[in-house]
């Protein structure tokens, strides 16, 4: 049996049903799209995020938890943890700062005090700026090995 976890943003108790409908917005943008990939009927989406989780089967739960890679384990328990994939070469460095960007939005706190919105803010800015320069670094290293071979 799902968990209907309740976690505080900014004040406001949270069910788990609209933690993973904001994640599925802030990776595929609307629910529409994301149910047409995840191949399950639009209504059937907004069936699972309205009456709970507890009203799914358990084949859409895994056709969720597939096509945003969590782990159904931790969203029965009422949480929404990226699951690893270990058999992949290598972790997509863009993937790995959107989930930490969203974790950031949810969980406002920096050593278990909370933060307004404009620290968050910074964070996630230097996240992107982090990337940013990663990627540079990344490009100008495969430049010069090039030139070498």
């Amino acid at each position: 049996m799902l968990k209907n976890s309740k976690k505080i943003k900014g004040g406001v108790h949270m069910i788990i049903e609209d933690e993973l409908k904001e994640y599925i917005l802030s990776k595929y943008g609307s629910l529409r799209d994301f149910s047409n990939i995840a191949q399950i009927a639009p209504s059937t989406l907004y069936t699972i995020l309205t009456r709970g989780l507890d009203s799914a089967n358990v084949g859409n739960i895994i056709k969720i938890c597939k096509t945003l890679n969590i782990s159904a384990d931790a969203l029965a328990d009422g949480e929404i943890k990226p699951k690893l994939d270990w058999s992949k070469t290598s972790l997509d460095v863009k993937d790995i700062v959107d989930d930490t960007k969203f974790k950031l939005a949810h969980a406002v706190t920096i050593e278990g005090k909370k933060v307004d919105i404009e620290i968050v803010e910074s964070l996630s800015d230097t996240l992107d700026i982090g990337y940013e320069l990663s990627k540079r670094k990344s490009t100008n290293k495969t430049s010069i090995d090039e030139e070498i071979t």
